[in-house]
């Protein structure tokens, strides 16, 4: 054994107070007493310790004893390097981008790869992962927030996590870590840092650009608290970290301004040059770490040791793409050198010829999968007679057909989708002719109005014929161009003009997900539709009951979620507005479970920051039906579960499992079946679907007034029960139509802060 790491979780305070070795020293006390003027080091719901955080700790064999205080859960990191394993330890760095600028920063990673070798520490670093939703790109410096925790979340169990983001909230903040170190080997909010891209823009307000150096320096000082490094001097100058080869810049002696503060002008040769001092430093690179400083990195449970699998030719893989691609490759030369490491290092990424020539995409693709897919047993056991990412997908989904493979196009609109960002009506069209132009002889014609859209509620019908929108006549229009007419961004409202049975109409409508009105025989009944999960969901759910309220034409009678045909999207959007759902009094209860390759996670109630209010199940009623899966089923099972909703209709889907949405170069994309889903008593809904509490007829209805479900609904929170002739109706369960599956997501670290 080389390290481990011993963490201890709670839902109130955790703390670890004793750690006994084999040899009998107390290592938490004895750490305590080399770290000169620090008297704790941290307690919450997340409490670690890391063997060794000095080279004189050995994760000696032996029986290790311990006491935990406050506890709900303990887990243990353990690195044990194979006997026969040579070479230089290896640490993973994971980058994701969360910013609406944009940013080459190859640069960037070429220098945090220079301050490791320069400082003769090995690094990988993984392939840049955008992550698109926007309520992450400015974040809180608390790793207690819950959209901190969501973004962090989302971050691999065996890699130092990196989240470049437009800003960290906090005042000069340039990074903060999830602790020191962090839950290294445990996927979770703790398992990260934080860099603020704003914080490190140089220039003019109108021609700003990237100080790639200072940003480097930052990357490499946030990853090293991650991994169990302080500040060798806090900015106090009487606080140190308990390495004993690092610089001591004292306050008594150093502070020359006496404004209680050592900075690194004034510790210049006193520990100021040091990757981990506690500022920046405008007058020099910050570029070494000491030789104590390298021993506990190169020991961290996150590095590791391992030579070529056998059989792997000397020269290592060929990697081709085709020639359109050579620019973009050229440009993210280190992602393409990241590629080739993994598949170096996994037989199942080869072939089993000597020379071997892979699908850069291919090779990509296939590493993701096998790095995060809950079944592994499901992946090819190699790349032989497959050529394209595409061949692999499709073998994957003869086990698995939730995984799925996206050309750019389709997978840029997905990925927009998730965010928020792309909305609908909800009506299909049809045309004679569609290289045509729109005339008399080719009308636009409406051919299905989707149930329970604003189309639906809006009274749109199938056979209307669209004429104008927002008053721009169609007529001599290519079907692209009037599609481009209609609204697809959330909200945006239009006014189509129709003609229906020979006279001419206008209905106002709007693309949206969610909608709300006020029901019941004195409109006190809320009705809210969602009709997909997007990261947003749960503020546009919340706002617009908020909204119904204040008009005081919404709630006190009871609320009813629909959710029939909402086939899911995002998971974090699917936490946050089950949470809103859930009353003040299941905060800390587990909501639902991932289960995932190597481990299994909860989230629990109380991440946001508001909620119904609704304690008795009677007054809130779900509605479902058989094409309501993956997110949807979520709630409507985590808020049955705990007694929180009555849910009425039929069966659902029975889609319990999630998916990564993983980019790859040239734009196209994967999702990664990479979880399957369990409720609050640990029940899989996975090909079972979620059971109503009132099974109930789900035909679907041509128009509101014909929507008997929605007319129990209302029946049974007015007067308490359901008519039998309304219970005595079949209920059907309906095929999915294909839709975007939902993706994946402590204590206050060290940070770094810029100088004022």
């Amino acid at each position: 054994t080389t390290s481990f790491l011993l963490s201890a979780f709670s839902s109130g305070t955790a703390r670890i107070t004793r750690l006994t070795s084999p040899s009998g020293r107390d290592e938490l006390a004895y750490l305590e007493s080399t770290a000169s003027g620090l008297t704790s080091f941290g307690d919450g719901r997340y409490d670690n310790y890391l063997v060794p955080m000095r080279p004189d700790i050995d994760a000696e064999a032996g029986t290790w004893t311990y006491q935990i205080s406050g506890a709900s859960e303990v887990k243990l990191t353990v690195r044990e390097d194979e006997p026969t394993a040579s070479g230089e330890s290896n640490l993973l760095l994971q980058p994701y981008l969360v910013s609406g600028g944009s940013y080459n920063l190859d640069t960037v990673w070429q220098l945090v790869r220079g301050l490791y070798t320069n400082n003769s520490l090995k690094v990988t670093i993984g392939q840049t992962i955008n992550i698109s939703e926007e309520q992450y790109r400015t974040v809180s410096d608390s790793f207690f927030n819950s959209e901190t925790q969501a973004l962090v979340t989302q971050g691999r169990a065996d890699a130092v996590n990196i989240f470049l983001v437009d800003e960290v909230e906090g005042g000069g903040v340039l990074g903060v870590a999830a602790g020191i170190p962090g839950s290294l080997g445990i996927q979770g909010p703790h398992n990260g840092v934080l860099v603020s891209l704003g914080s490190h823009l140089t220039g003019p307000f109108f021609n700003q650009s990237i100080n790639n150096q200072l940003l480097a320096e930052t990357i490499v000082h946030e990853a090293g608290h991650l991994l169990g490094l302080w500040h060798p001097t806090e900015d106090n100058g009487v606080e140190f970290d308990p390495l004993d080869d690092t610089a001591e810049c004292s306050k008594s002696i150093y502070d020359s301004n006496s404004n209680g503060q050592v900075s690194a002008q004034e510790c210049v040769g006193n520990g100021a040059e040091n990757i981990m001092f506690w500022a920046s430093w405008g007058g020099g690179d910050q570029n070494q770490f000491t030789e104590d400083q390298r021993t506990i990195l190169r020991q961290s449970p996150l590095a590791y040791k391992g030579q070529i699998q056998a059989g792997q030719t000397e020269d290592g893989i060929t990697l081709t793409y085709p020639s359109e691609l050579s620019s973009t490759v050229t440009s993210q030369a280190a992602t393409v050198a990241s590629i080739r490491d993994y598949v170096e290092l996994m037989p199942e990424c080869q072939k089993s010829s000597t020379i071997q020539s892979i699908d850069l995409i291919l090779a990509q693709g296939c590493v993701n999968f096998q790095d995060i897919h809950y079944r592994p047993n499901f992946l090819p056991s190699n790349l032989d007679d497959l050529s394209q990412i595409a061949d692999y997908v499709n073998v994957v989904r003869q086990n698995d057909r939730f995984s799925y493979y996206f050309e750019p196009v389709t997978f840029s609109e997905n990925t927009q989708a998730l965010s928020g960002g792309r909305s609908y009506i909800g009506f299909s069209y049809q045309v004679s002719d569609s290289n045509a132009l729109i005339s008399d002889s080719n009308p636009f014609l409406l051919g299905s109005v989707f149930p329970f859209t604003r189309a639906w509620w809006d009274g749109l019908e199938v056979g209307d014929r669209l004429i104008a929108v927002d008053g721009d006549q169609i007529s001599g229009l290519t079907v692209e161009e009037v599609r481009d007419l209609l609204p697809r961004t959330e909200a945006a409202v239009t006014t189509l003009t129709l003609l229906r049975d020979g006279n001419q109409l206008q209905i106002q409508t709007a693309s949206e997900t969610h909608l709300s009105r006020s029901l019941g025989s004195t409109n006190q009944i809320a009705y809210l539709n969602l009709r997909e999960y997007t990261t947003v969901s749960a503020d546009r759910v919340r706002d617009d009951y908020q909204s119904l309220v204040l008009a005081g034409s919404g709630g006190s009678g009871g609320v009813i979620l629909d959710l029939r045909q909402n086939g899911g999207g995002s998971l974090s959007g699917a936490w946050g507005l089950t949470d809103f759902f859930g009353p003040g009094s299941v905060d800390n209860q587990i909501m639902f479970s991932l289960q995932q390759q190597s481990q299994t996670t909860d989230y629990r109630f109380g991440i946001y920051g508001s909620n119904l209010g609704i304690t008795d199940r009677s007054k809130l009623v779900i509605l479902m039906d058989g094409s309501s899966a993956s997110a949807s089923e979520l709630t409507s099972a985590a808020l049955k579960d705990l007694g929180i909703a009555t849910l009425m209709g039929g069966i659902t889907y029975g889609k319990g499992v999630g998916q990564n949405v993983v980019g790859l170069i040239g734009g196209s994309g994967v999702y990664i079946t990479s979880f399957e889903l369990l409720s609050p008593l640990g029940n899989s809904w996975h090909n079972l679907g979620v059971s109503p509490d009132y099974s109930l007829s789900t035909v679907l209805p041509a128009n509101p007034d014909d929507d008997t479900l929605l007319q129990a609904a209302i029946e049974f929170l007015e007067t308490g029960s359901v008519s039998q002739a309304t219970t005595s109706r079949r209920t059907t369960k309906f095929p999915l139509l294909l839709s975007v599956p939902p993706y994946t997501h402590p204590w206050d670290g060290g940070s770094r802060q810029r100088l004022n």
